[in-house]
This record gives C-alpha cells, sequence and structure tokens, in this order.
C-alpha cells in the first residue's frame, strides 16, 4: 500500500531538500505542508503515516502543531527536524507527542533508519516514489534556510552557555538592490538603537576580493 508522508515546514528549500532524501524506491506519496495550520487541515482530511515537522514556522509553529494533534487525539508518528537544536527545544517536543529529533541538515542515512523505524513493512517500487510536490525555488528561499540554522546554532550555543531557552524567532530576509542597500546603511548610521554587521565583496579581475 502507498504510504503518505506530510512533510511540515515554511522554507521551500527544507521541504525540496527532506523530500529527495526520502529512499528512491519508496512507495509513497509526499505532501508539503508550509505551517502548522496547513499541515492540520492535510492530517483532517487524510490518513497520514507519518510527519515531519519544522519547529519556527509561522501561523501555528512546531511545538503548537503537536500540542494541537495531542488536544485532538492524532497518533501520526511526527519526526521534528529543525534547526533549533537547544536541549530545552528536544525535550519539549518529545513531551508533546514526537518520535524523534533530528537536527538539520537532515542525511540520508538518517531518514532510511526514521522510515524503517516508524513505516515497518514499507513497500517499495521499482521506479522513483508515486509523487513529490514540484517547488520552485529562489534565492530568498536559500538564503532563509541558511539563516534558520545559523541562527539555530548560535542558539544552542547560547542556551548551553546561559543555561537559558532561547526562543527562536523567524528568519527575516531581504533581497536589496544597491540604492536600497545604500539607504539601509544610512540608516544604521544614524540610528541609536540599531546596530549593522556588513561582509561585502568586489570583483576584481575576474576573482572576488574581501573587502
Amino acid at each position: 500500500m502507498t504510504k503518505q508522508i506530510l512533510i511540515t515546514d515554511d522554507s521551500a528549500l527544507a521541504r525540496k531538500q527532506l523530500s529527495r532524501t526520502l529512499p528512491q524506491d519508496l512507495d509513497a506519496d509526499v505532501h508539503f505542508a508550509e505551517n502548522g495550520k496547513v499541515a492540520l487541515d492535510v492530517l483532517n482530511s487524510q490518513p497520514i503515516d507519518i510527519m515531519f515537522l519544522d519547529l519556527t514556522m509561522p501561523e501555528l509553529d512546531g511545538y503548537q502543531t503537536l500540542e494541537a494533534m495531542q488536544k485532538a487525539g492524532m497518533t501520526t508518528p511526527v519526526v521534528v527536524v529543525s534547526g533549533d537544536i537547544q536541549p530545552l527545544a528536544q525535550q519539549q517536543v518529545l513531551e508533546r507527542g514526537a518520535k524523534d529529533f533530528v537536527k538539520k541538515p537532515i542525511s540520508r542515512e538518517r531518514v532510511d533508519a526514521l522510515i524503517k523505524a516508524y513505516l515497518p513493512n514499507t513497500s517499495t517500487l521499482d521506479t522513483q516514489r508515486a509523487q513529490t510536490p514540484h517547488e520552485k525555488l529562489s534565492r530568498r528561499d536559500i538564503y532563509m534556510e541558511v539563516v534558520n540554522i545559523a541562527m539555530g546554532q548560535a542558539a544552542d550555543k547560547l542556551a548551553r552557555h546561559c543555561g537559558v531557552f532561547v526562543h527562536m524567532p523567524l528568519p527575516q530576509v531581504n533581497v536589496f538592490e544597491v540604492t536600497e542597500l545604500t539607504m539601509t546603511i544610512r540608516h544604521l548610521a544614524q540610528s541609536n538603537t540599531m546596530n549593522g554587521v556588513c561582509q561585502g565583496f568586489s570583483r576584481w579581475k575576474g576573482s572576488l576580493v574581501k573587502r
């Protein structure tokens, strides 16, 4: 029987990467949800055999999604895949019913192990899996996921050093035109409440020179 897999993450890049790590011969249909609210709609509309869930998302984050699933009595196995790797974050998701916690980026070997653990006796196909949603990625999608993982690693180090739980904000990434960047730098220079760090590069004779 074809398995139903739900990947819930606000990052289009993360959804696409995770779907590509699924076993190529797995007989499964893959569904995408960009936040917990959409994921709950999918879970209420059809049976899902396993869900991979991010934590930091708009509308309904991973913690709230797990709580809503518990309240509704949903028993779909959930594996949290997140850039927020703080010890307390891992503890909280397990207390809310998640089966496992994996840090981003997830490896193909780890996904194989999870499939075997939570989808036993899963059938395979001689060809590639049945259906996977196709999404176009923008530069901003890529930058957002890089920032998300970097923020998660920074939060983990801070949490371990200070013995606190760091509430992860949604990463905010914007691609500036040259004129917009100039205005932003001018605004930073005149602000008493905001600081900026800039890493610049310039092209010189066909090579990138760090400034």
